[in-house]
This record gives structure tokens, C-alpha cells and sequence, in this order.
């Protein structure tokens, strides 16, 4: 994939079903591959040091713990491309924002973890109500996560509905990417 999209920034979500046995592999998958990952279903909490994680050549890993039986999330950034965690309120997203500054444009992320499929509208929901109060500041706004939805039955249609914030749906459209692909490369703004 890097040798095909040299000058890309390359954005990867893995699914990993517990971290703390698969992490010497995963490292040697991603070195120079990829640029911002996110891996869902970390199954860590605290008593495991942020340090046993770091990886070579990214910032140190944002993290969100839940617990050894489920849920988590890890999310690497190459440690030349600039972010920072935007504080949210909805205790309700099990996810978190970060702007990341890419190709001379703002970029709003959200990497989030939706642990049931009965649960993807509250998840929407909540996700499209923070969208209304941070995302007038950012070029664009990327969802990446494991949204355990049916992304065949309106997925995005329903999310549009929910989203709820003053800007027109066709904007909407143009400024929001879903990530449904296990790699997304970026080279042009949508």
C-alpha cells in the first residue's frame, strides 16, 4: 500500500481483540505503513503502561481503557504530523476527537468503539451532538471506528438524520468521511 501512495497519508482501523498479546506483531506490520492508526478493542486498562505500547516513530498513543474483558482504544499518530485531544462532554461516546493538522487543513477525527449494533443510534446520536459544538473550527471531519452497524442499511442516511447541527446536509456530505475500510488514503479533501 506505501509503495503505491508514496506522498498519502495512509489512515488504518484494526480491530484487535486484546492488544497486550498481539502488539510485537502488530508493530512490525505498521512500521512505515502507516500514519495514524486506530485500534479498537484494546481489552487494557491502567495497569498497563502507556510506555508498553509506544511504537517507534509515532507520539506517544492516545488511549481510552475499559477493562481486560472488552471495549478500548488505541489511536497512533506519526509523530511529524501535529494533533492534540479535543476535550468532549458526552460521557456516553466511548471514543475520543483529535485534531490532526495534514495537508495545510484542519482536520477533525473521531475514533470511537460502538460495542453493540443495538446501540448505533445512541452512538450516532451522541457523536452528532459533540460534531455540533466542535467541528466549525475543522477543513474536514473523518469517523473511524468499529461501529458494529450495518453499514449496508442507510447507514450514513441515518446518521445524517441525526446529525443535527446548522449545517446543510449537502455540506454534510461534502465534509464528512466515513471510514469504512480497513485503510483510507487521503491526498485530496472532500
Amino acid at each position: 500500500m506505501r509503495k503505491k501512495n508514496i506522498n498519502r497519508v495512509i489512515i488504518a482501523h484494526i480491530k484487535i481483540n486484546s492488544i497486550r498479546y498481539k502488539f510485537d506483531l502488530l508493530v512490525d506490520g505498521i512500521k512505515g505503513n502507516i500514519d495514524i492508526l486506530m485500534i479498537s478493542e484494546t481489552k487494557i486498562d491502567a495497569s498497563f503502561p502507556t510506555r508498553q505500547f509506544s511504537i517507534e516513530g509515532f507520539s506517544s498513543p492516545y488511549r481510552l481503557d475499559r477493562d481486560g474483558y472488552g471495549g478500548g482504544i488505541l489511536v497512533y499518530v506519526r509523530e511529524d504530523i501535529p494533533s492534540k485531544l479535543i476535550p468532549i462532554k458526552d460521557s456516553a461516546i466511548e471514543g475520543f476527537f483529535l485534531e490532526i493538522n495534514m495537508m495545510k487543513k484542519k482536520w477533525l477525527m473521531c475514533f470511537s468503539y460502538n460495542p453493540s449494533m443495538n446501540q448505533i443510534s445512541k452512538h450516532i446520536e451522541s457523536i452528532g451532538k459533540t460534531l455540533d459544538v466542535i467541528s466549525s473550527k475543522h477543513d474536514n471531519i473523518l469517523l473511524i471506528g468499529d461501529y458494529n452497524a450495518d453499514i449496508s442499511n442507510n447507514f450514513l442516511k441515518d446518521f445524517c438524520g441525526l446529525y443535527t447541527c446548522n449545517i446543510d446536509q449537502e455540506t454534510i456530505h461534502k465534509k464528512l468521511v466515513l471510514m469504512y475500510f480497513f485503510v483510507l488514503t487521503v491526498d485530496k479533501c472532500y
